[in-house]
């Protein structure tokens, strides 16, 4: 009789704290590389991540789901199909990504910095897309000797995210 008496009291607790976990707002992410994206399909999330190069921004798609879209880029490495990647200073260079087959780059420089948001940014904005998410941030570490060059690439880190967000204050960033 009394594990009847804890079965209806478990249920009763769980009955009465079912509307709590269904008001929790829960949230989904897609990355997608690919082409001809199924807006269809990936609508549904609240996060987006795309390649720009991938996207056709005049789309119906685009359009209705902008503010849940996130271009992919890689700070802290650059491929060699990155369209400006003959445009990188081989100063910025610091190694390279055997895994990846792509070029570390000094996070820590400001003129890097400045080429980022010119030339990449700034040509991403102007093609539609407002929301970034940011990869390769940690790179540095593949190619940093000591705890000192560490600190000091990822204090240029900092600085480069937090002009990220006074240039750009209505955009949102994914790290």
């Amino acid at each position: 009789m009394k594990h009847l008496c804890y079965v209806k009291a478990l249920f009763l607790a769980f009955f009465l704290t079912l509307p709590l976990y269904a008001s929790l707002s829960s949230k989904s992410a897609v990355v997608y590389y690919g082409d001809d994206i199924p807006y269809s399909l990936v609508g549904i999330h609240d996060y987006i991540i795309l390649q720009p190069s991938h996207i056709n921004t005049a789309t119906h798609g685009f359009k209705t789901y902008k503010e849940n879209i996130y271009v992919y880029l890689s700070i802290g490495e650059v491929e060699s199909k990155a369209s400006y990647y003959n445009d990188i200073n081989t100063s910025w260079v610091l190694g390279e990504n055997e895994i990846w087959h792509s070029k570390v780059l000094d996070i820590s420089n400001e003129k890097y910095h400045e080429f980022l948001f010119k030339n990449v940014i700034d040509s991403m904005r102007s093609q539609g897309f407002k929301n970034f998410f940011f990869d390769t941030l940690d790179s540095y570490n593949i190619v940093a000797k000591s705890d000192i060059e560490r600190k000091f690439l990822k204090q240029g880190l900092i600085r480069f995210i937090k002009m990220f967000h006074q240039r750009y204050p209505d955009s949102k960033l994914i790290i």
